[in-house]
């Protein structure tokens, strides 16, 4: 919401440049730029250009579809972006009900459309995606799909070439406003392949299909549809594996150095078992089981009609291969097929009764209120059939999930403070998750955020955070904050190479760099610690954590938690895991240690004053020993490097970088 609301914002205020430089820190400020144009004349032999500053954008396709009707429709909202931006949430959520109720309707199955869009809506993975809150551009990505294989449907049973080419041209103009919405072209080159098959297969004439496929290929843009391969290959190199390799594999071999696949640590793009794919769509999966079996020998029947819709449904089955996004392709699919059933046994019902009721005189039949409107009837049948079958299923789906925020407000309530600290032309160093809301709400430069976490920047981030060595932290700051993702690029001849430059030492920030600490880190740490662990030799890492104890009683010195136990006096857990370290910290400031035994766990103690528990955790070494811990539970930080300005015990806590280039 932050990124596409800003982006709205700046449009709509004539302020819009293609770009946000707060994003991404150093990378898109002036300063950066006019340095990468030294380096590179210095290495052509060349005298560097003047590097004029970015223009202001102000066409309406400069910017995503969701930020333009945003922008338009604020003034009816006071201007409040937000809420013109909840409202576009509750208006397309479920709007692709539309085009799969009329595609039912089209191949004879009218119920079959509309409660495939009811289950397809409410569906976990796809309702909670759609939430108040989540604007962004899940609600309506399947509706593109959905109107694109409608409109594919019409052209290929079209009888006059004119509406052939009328629909084609509707299917081209849709995907060509899907990838102004999502910016993804690989639907397109989907869309245009079901529509050369279908045509084929409907057997028109070649005078129908050229300009057809033509049409198509005009009002999707030529370039969208050329984009559409690479697309498809960026989608299957990210996707189409994830969950079936190891966490640690790597994303990508950017010469010759291998960086870890960050997707892995991301909760949208985690697989669900096979056995827990249909769970997500209704809670007794027995009935997605039936639903989809329905829906393939509708397909298996109907083939010819269903193959529009193929590109969707492929989507729908990586679901079982890979990310757990795709289960909100599926679910419609599940519903359709619990439709067609519906549909055949209201049928066979209804004829069932006309067979056994119907008066055998035809004048008498007419007459009657009931036989005499004997289709009719059977309509309505159907639909209170849909009526009472949606009343059985929806207690299925996620209909009564309550969205909460995805910031925590206390953790959201720091960040005026954080603004009024940080200066304008400071950065914020934190965890790449709050990258686009922490921008938004300060005004001031991040280094990560959700749109670019993907790069090798993240990786160093991650490690700063895991280390034990403040000074290692320093460093990377330093290298991040000066020579940015292209320094990475640049000096990324070997790996040895690669990290002696990183870690000279030599490298300071010309602005000034705030290291940011949430609560939120806490729980997302065995993610940092995954990313930051990478052998770059090995291609392999580890997964530490945080372990948060529930303990219900302190006895005789046994601390009493849900399946753990911790003698405190003989420094055991379980009575066999040695206990290393006891440690209390209280309001993240004052800390004692009590050393127990050489090796082992550390049980750390989180307290509000000295009579009180807040929480309690238990950690290996490397997680007490990180800067990470370190600094943000226990207040440990090297006052030569780091000045504290912001302490929010447990909530937040923020630390002004003291080493700075002079300028």
């Amino acid at each position: 919401a932050p990124f596409w609301l800003r982006w709205a914002k700046e449009y709509r205020e004539g302020e819009f440049y293609g770009m946000n430089h707060k994003r991404v820190y150093p990378s898109n400020t002036q300063w950066f730029r006019e340095q990468q144009a030294q380096i590179i004349a210095s290495e052509n032999g060349t005298q560097a250009e003047p590097v004029p500053p970015l223009e202001r954008l102000t066409s309406p396709t400069s910017i995503g579809l969701l930020s333009f009707i945003a922008a338009m429709m604020s003034p009816f909202f006071a201007g409040n972006l937000y809420l013109a931006g909840h409202w576009l949430v509750i208006l397309t959520g479920g709007l692709f009900i539309i085009p799969l109720g009329l595609y039912g309707w089209r191949v004879g199955y009218p119920i079959a459309g509309l409660l495939g869009g009811l289950i397809g809506t409410f569906c976990s993975e796809y309702y909670v995606r759609t939430s108040i809150g989540r604007i962004d551009t899940d609600m309506l990505n399947i509706f593109f799909p959905m109107l694109g294989a409608y409109l594919v449907l019409l052209a290929c049973q079209a009888k006059s070439e004119r509406w052939v080419w009328l629909w084609a041209a509707l299917a081209g103009l849709s995907m060509n406003l899907f990838v102004w919405w999502y910016e993804r072209p690989g639907f397109t080159l989907g869309c245009f392949l079901t529509l050369l098959v279908v045509l084929m297969i409907w057997r028109h004439k070649v005078s129908t299909k050229l300009p057809a496929l033509g049409l198509f290929v005009f009002f999707t843009g030529p370039s969208n549809l050329l984009g559409g391969l690479s697309s498809v290959q960026g989608f299957l190199i990210n996707y189409l594996f994830v969950g079936m390799v190891k966490e640690a594999q790597a994303q990508e071999v950017i010469n010759p150095v291998s960086f870890p696949n960050v997707f892995n640590t991301i909760s949208e793009a985690a697989k669900v078992p096979m056995s827990e794919v249909l769970q997500q769509v209704l809670s007794e999966p027995t009935w997605g089981w039936i639903g989809l079996v329905a829906f393939a020998l509708f397909a298996f029947r109907y083939w010819p009609a269903v193959i529009p819709l193929l590109p969707i449904v492929a989507l729908g089955l990586l679901g079982f291969q890979s990310s757990r996004r795709f289960i909100m392709f599926l679910a419609p699919f599940v519903g359709f097929g619990l439709g067609v059933l519906l549909t055949i046994a209201i049928r066979l019902a209804w004829d069932w009764i006309r067979s056994r009721l119907e008066p055998e005189d035809p004048t008498v039949a007419q007459a009657h209120p009931i036989w005499g409107n004997a289709n009719l009837v059977g309509q309505v049948l159907i639909y209170v059939g849909l009526f009472g079958s949606w009343t059985f299923l929806a207690p299925m789906t996620a209909i009564s999930y309550v969205p909460g925020p995805s910031i925590p407000p206390p953790v959201y309530q720091t960040f005026d403070q954080v603004k009024k600290l940080v200066p304008e032309n400071g950065a914020i160093y934190t965890w790449w998750d709050y990258g686009y809301a922490i921008t938004d709400k300060t005004e001031r430069a991040v280094f990560n955020d959700g749109g670019a976490q993907l790069g090798p920047t993240t990786y160093f981030m991650a490690r700063s955070f895991i280390s034990s060595e403040q000074e290692e932290m320093r460093r990377i700051i330093g290298f991040l904050a000066s020579q940015g993702s292209a320094g990475i690029s640049r000096f990324n001849t070997s790996k040895d190479a690669l990290l002696r430059e990183v870690y000279s030492g030599k490298y300071k920030p010309r602005e000034p760099i705030y290291v940011f600490y949430t609560y939120d880190m806490i729980g997302k740490f065995s993610a940092l610690f995954s990313i930051g662990s990478w052998n770059f030799d090995t291609l392999q890492n580890s997964v530490k954590g945080y372990q948060r104890l529930q303990c219900s009683k302190l006895e005789n010195q046994v601390l009493t938690c849900q399946g753990i136990t911790v003698d405190l006096k003989e420094g055991l857990v379980n009575g066999q895991i040695p206990l290393r370290r006891l440690v209390q910290s209280i309001q993240g400031r004052e800390t004692k240690i009590q050393e127990m035994k050489e090796q082992g766990l550390s049980l750390q103690l989180m307290m509000p004053n000295e009579r009180q528990f807040s929480e309690i955790y238990l950690m290996e070494e490397a997680v007490w020993a990180s800067n990470f811990n370190q600094m943000y539970l226990l207040g440990n930080y090297d006052k030569e490097v780091f000045e504290e300005v912001f302490h929010a015990f447990p909530i937040a806590r923020l630390f002004r970088l003291k080493d700075l280039e002079p300028l």
